[in-house]
């Protein structure tokens, strides 16, 4: 009997740690342009951001390659990261030495928590490089992104904005 105990614990374990190892990240970006990019997030905690103290840096700067001659599988970085504390999240991104900055806005639910992925690209879009969520293979047809992340409660383009 106790033998039994022990191989349903380690079996439910085995199954809850693959789900844990399988969690999607929260934030994912690819790059769609011929050179590598510099990433840095940093959370807002509050709607003006201008203490030291609501400005919470995220992900420092993490050079994103190129999505080169891939067909199936752009470069990408993911991460996850509790958005909970943060009004909204600032994403910086240098690209060929030019610096551009965007702000995205976090949707918490009912109990406050964090309710939106942030799965973005940056890339030539209306003749310019910006960034724009994440649509998936085949315009988002499968809901998913490349890396095969739900799109179901993905960041809108009108929630991004250029700062």
């Amino acid at each position: 009997m106790k033998n039994n105990k022990l191989f349903i614990v380690g079996f439910l374990g085995s199954i809850f740690g693959v789900v844990a190892l399988e969690a999607a990240p929260n934030f994912d970006i690819i790059n769609k342009t011929d050179s590598n990019i510099t990433v840095s997030v940093t959370g807002v905690k509050s709607a003006g951001g201008i203490g030291a103290k609501d400005l919470i840096n995220l992900i420092p700067g993490t050079v994103v390659k190129p999505m080169g001659g891939r067909l199936f599988m752009a470069e990408h970085f993911s991460k996850s990261v509790d958005l909970n504390p943060y009004k909204s999240l600032d994403i910086n991104i240098t690209h060929n030495g030019q610096k551009k900055g965007y702000r995205i806005d976090c949707v918490h639910d009912e109990r406050g928590n964090n309710s939106t992925t942030m799965y973005v690209t940056f890339g030539m879009k209306d003749g310019q490089f910006k960034l724009y969520p994440q649509t998936g293979p085949a315009g988002g047809l499968f809901g998913k992104t490349e890396a095969g992340y739900s799109l179901s409660k993905n960041v809108k383009a009108s929630e991004i904005t250029q700062k």
